[in-house]
């Protein structure tokens, strides 16, 4: 339901100038939530609290959520409207499948002291990964408006590159961010985030054009409903999601992305909501049919977790999913 409700978001800025777009989704979305937060806890958003000398990490998280809230307002809209919808989400798939990789990584780095039954299994989730990404490609065909190459294009993949940055961003930190802090600082994060937006809607139209002088009562009202679902309530439907499974299998479930896109067109089609082409082709169900069964490999034989003990490394029992 987030991803559902976050990719309906994402469609009222692609029709509009994406820097003015991306600016008032960022002020709605960051006062929507804001007062959500502040109403649902009944206490003031911790600005002075983040101060203490001893909330020097949770300070870190709200810097990092910040940016990667900057780009998502600024560079994901211009990303989407250069290189395509189809493009931007398969990139930003990347952020989710490299959730896990400093495990991996530490099974590589030490795998002369790993027993072969790790090795096979986290070279198992590598592949399974590669081909999870592949079948996200098929649904999205991200090649697609890609024929002729542009500086424009260039700058929209870059643009992508950072989407995917942000999503990874996101997922970490907000795990590490105690249960009872998590909306409060993810809130803050977002307010923090506009006058930055703001100054960045300013710099980037001299570039690239539109920004302030793009605004209009129609691109207020689309914003405006962009920031409350590509945002606010994918925030806070996240933060609840994020007390009840882990991180890694927030990862996995962030790969239905493209998925739940394909049957929200088809159920709009079928019902006369949307043009006929949205259904999805032959191609489309078989790269559904790829991601869905490589993810449900990934969640049965999940990446080995390792673990400081002793001073040396051990593989952690358990299932966690990967």
């Amino acid at each position: 339901m987030e991803l559902t409700i976050q990719q309906i978001g994402w469609g009222f800025t692609a029709v509009e100038d994406p820097l003015a777009s991306g600016l008032v989704t960022a002020v709605a979305g960051a006062l929507v939530l804001g007062t959500f937060v502040r109403w649902w806890t009944g206490r003031p958003l911790p600005f002075k609290e983040l101060m203490a000398a001893d909330r020097k990490a949770d300070r870190k998280i709200v810097a990092r959520l910040a940016f990667g809230i900057l780009i998502l307002n600024t560079a994901y809209p211009y990303g989407i409207q250069t290189v395509g919808l189809g493009a931007i989400v398969t990139m930003s798939a990347m952020g989710p499948l490299c959730l896990n990789g400093s495990n991996l990584w530490k099974i590589w780095r030490h795998r002369r002291e790993m027993p072969n039954r790790v090795l096979l299994v986290a070279a198992l989730n590598v592949v399974l990964r590669l081909i999870a990404f592949a079948g996200v490609m098929v649904i999205n065909k991200p090649w697609a408006g890609l024929e002729h190459v542009t500086d424009e294009t260039v700058y929209g993949l870059v643009c992508g590159a950072l989407g995917a940055w942000s999503f990874w961003n996101y997922l970490r930190c907000i795990y590490d961010v105690p249960k009872e802090e998590k909306l409060r600082i993810l809130a803050v994060a977002d307010l923090v985030a506009v006058p930055f937006t703001a100054l960045a809607v300013w710099g980037m139209s001299f570039l690239i054009g539109g920004g302030y002088s793009e605004l209009s009562w129609k691109v207020l009202g689309l914003g405006s409903v962009a920031g409350v679902l590509s945002f606010a309530l994918p925030t806070v439907m996240g933060a609840w999601v994020s007390n009840k499974i882990s991180s890694s299998m927030s990862g996995l479930l962030y790969l239905f992305d493209s998925s739940i896109g394909c049957l929200v067109a088809l159920a709009g089609a079928a019902l006369g909501w949307l043009a006929a082409v949205q259904t999805p082709d032959v191609w489309v169900w078989r790269g559904m049919a790829i991601v869905l069964v490589a993810a449900f490999i990934a969640w049965i034989w999940p990446i080995p977790t390792l673990k400081q003990s002793g001073g040396r490394l051990i593989v952690e029992d358990g299932h966690q999913p990967a």
